[in-house]
């Protein structure tokens, strides 16, 4: 509705400006046409003149990154190269409003990153960026504001923190069984469990789990605990090779991790433990959970903005070199 290609049922949209659509993996291009022409036809479409198209032609296909095949119809495209030159097309032209939905999932990590800091610096210069994702760290690094819809209906507007928490707490389970148990080897994880369900920031945290045998098996096995936060990112992956552990397929086995650092922000986290022998033979996420308490481990009042950008807590200290004074 927003880009125009169907009307509301009911209401009404109002548009204050031109606006860029990135909808769908070919959207707004004619199969036919070549890059090229594409590139004139979408600028043609937001009410461009050639001349203006002709001033940003060179920026757009240098972003693109698909010079050597931009004289090919894009229906040879593959869905990388479509939305590499309909982002590029999209970002440049002077649109005041950019729209941009889901698409560059496509793109390889590079070009998302690039897309990200394009978008930035399109919001920076005062136009307005629409960006629907399911991605909550672009949400995080891109966004000064954040609505979260649920059947069709707004459910919060708001804060980009206080939407992305919603959204997931919207669908996490609260229940200590595995949320996804995956692989049918001959290996399987058991009674996973953490010693303590709420801990300090800078307190051990000690986790247990079983390795049990189900099937004949003979090698020597690794296991990899992940800490993951409330917002899916990792924060900390603690591969036994790395302590030089290899765990031997005995019928039962218990494996305790004690993890003293890094000192973990306050929140939600849960572990996901995967155990591999060429490739991973069993995986359990959300195979435990555990509560970081709302204390820092720094003296006075915490400020929510100094803490702000962190992942986890950082055990450091400042000093004043008094020889350069």
């Amino acid at each position: 509705m927003l880009s125009r290609i169907t009307p509301p049922t009911a209401g009404e949209v109002r548009l204050f400006g031109r606006i860029g659509s990135l909808l769908e993996v070919g959207t707004g291009f004619h199969p036919e046409l070549t890059g090229r022409e594409n590139v004139y036809l979408n600028g043609a479409i937001l009410g461009m003149r050639t001349k203006e198209i002709d001033v940003r032609f060179d920026e757009i296909v240098a972003f693109s990154g698909v010079e050597q095949f931009l004289d090919t119809p894009v229906k040879r495209f593959s869905s990388g190269m479509y939305v590499r030159l309909a982002f590029a097309v999209a970002a440049h032209l002077d649109t005041e409003i950019l729209l941009v939905d889901e698409v560059l999932a496509v793109g390889d990590a590079e070009f998302q990153s690039r897309c990200l800091g394009k978008m930035g610096e399109v919001a920076a210069i005062g136009r307005t960026v629409l960006f629907v994702s399911h991605q909550m760290a672009s949400i995080l690094s891109l966004c000064s504001r954040a609505i979260v819809f649920k059947r069709g209906e707004i459910e919060i507007d708001g804060s980009v923190d206080a939407a992305v928490q919603a959204y997931l707490s919207s669908f996490r389970v609260d229940t200590e069984q595995p949320q996804d148990h995956r692989g049918g080897g001959p290996l399987r994880i058991s009674d996973a469990s953490v010693d303590a369900e709420s801990v300090q920031a800078t307190g051990e945290k000690c986790i247990r789990f079983t390795v049990e045998r189900v099937h004949h098996f003979t090698l020597p096995f690794w296991v990899s605990v992940h800490i993951v936060d409330d917002r899916g990112r990792i924060i900390a992956q603690c591969d036994s090779r790395l302590v030089g552990l290899w765990l031997l397929p005995n019928s039962s086995q218990t494996a305790v991790l004690r993890l003293r650092h890094p000192w973990l922000l306050p929140g939600e986290y849960r572990v996901d433990i995967f155990v591999c022998r060429d490739g991973v033979v069993d995986a359990s996420e959300g195979a435990a959970r555990f509560r970081v308490a709302p204390t820092v481990p720094y003296p006075g009042a915490a400020i929510e903005e100094a803490l702000a950008g962190s992942l986890v807590l950082p055990d450091f200290d400042y000093s004043i070199d008094v020889s350069q004074e």
